[in-house]
């Protein structure tokens, strides 16, 4: 018995204690999904499927008894990261990457300046010039 239906989610409960097949069309192409399994022993995650390039989705449901299910939809795997991210955490994300990329560049910079550094003072101490002392060719 289906019990609630909306974008991306799907909510039924099962009284069998035997599998069940699933299968139905109409899913977003190429999408995660997480079948959740709500009952008197608590809440856990039964399995995750992916739907295919047409939209079918197909699996089996372990049998558990009478209990409540959640099919969810994680959005496209194909999208721009491998996994889902919190719909809070999207705006922070390119910020963040930028300031990881910011500082990263920073560090290379100052690392071949330093190096380039190192090069420059050993050829100043290759033709015996001293930094320090005053400079006795001076005019006095």
């Amino acid at each position: 018995q289906v019990t609630s239906l909306s974008a991306g989610k799907l909510k039924f409960e099962l009284q069998s204690a035997s599998d069940v097949a699933f299968e139905g069309t109409g899913f977003t192409p190429d999408t995660s999904y997480t079948l959740t399994r709500s009952g008197s022993d608590g809440s856990s995650q039964v399995l995750t499927v992916q739907s295919a390039p047409s939209g079918a989705l197909a699996f089996t449901i372990p049998g558990a008894g009478p209990s409540t299910y959640e099919l969810a939809g994680a959005g496209p795997s194909s999208g721009l990261f491998p996994f889902p991210l919190p719909s809070q955490a999207t705006p922070f994300l390119f910020p963040l990457i930028a300031i990881a990329l910011l500082g990263a560049s920073y560090l290379v910079v100052r690392w071949t300046r330093r190096q380039s550094g190192d090069g420059d003072r050993d050829e100043l101490e290759g033709n015996g010039w001293e930094g320090d002392d005053p400079d006795s060719n001076a005019d006095q």
